[in-house]
């Protein structure tokens, strides 16, 4: 029994301490699956009008503008999921009170929020493709220098 708590202990002091699980994370993952099925209740040919959009690109070998269904199913999971992270952050905040992760969670919301938002003007015309890849890079910088920083000082 000796032995095996002192090569754990070597094992910490070489590798860093195991990582705890979290708790909460098969909420995440409930929330997840609830937000797939939502999709796919809504748009139920999601799957063919993916897969006839890819078809459409490899036989014009360009870039084509997918279904509006398409779009309207990809800025629904995206929104969605953003808002399943508020609520897994407020789940967080009321039973394990972690504020790096709900600070990671509300973060994280507001990064697919404003993606789905986002991918909506696209569809719109209000901006360019390249337009969304900037805008992307640009929140998700600095979502994750304000969620550093916000982590730091707790």
């Amino acid at each position: 029994m000796r032995r095996v708590r002192r090569d754990r202990r070597e094992d910490e002091l070489c590798f860093g301490e195991e990582p705890k699980g979290d708790p909460l994370g098969i909420v995440g993952f409930g929330l997840f699956l609830l937000v797939v099925g939502l999709v796919f209740q809504m748009n139920t040919g999601v799957h063919t009008d993916f897969l006839s959009w890819v078809r459409s690109m490899a036989d014009s070998e360009a870039f084509v503008m997918p279904p509006r269904a398409l779009i309207n199913s990809a800025v629904l999971f995206f929104g969605l999921i953003g808002l399943s992270n508020f609520l897994e952050a407020a789940i967080r905040f009321l039973v394990d009170k972690d504020p790096g992760r709900i600070t990671t969670d509300v973060l994280s919301g507001v990064g697919f929020l404003a993606f789905a938002y986002i991918i909506n003007l696209w569809s719109l015309g209000s901006i360019t493709w390249t337009m969304v890849v900037a805008y992307q890079a640009i929140i998700i910088g600095v979502l994750v220098i304000l969620g550093s920083f916000i982590r730091h000082s707790l």
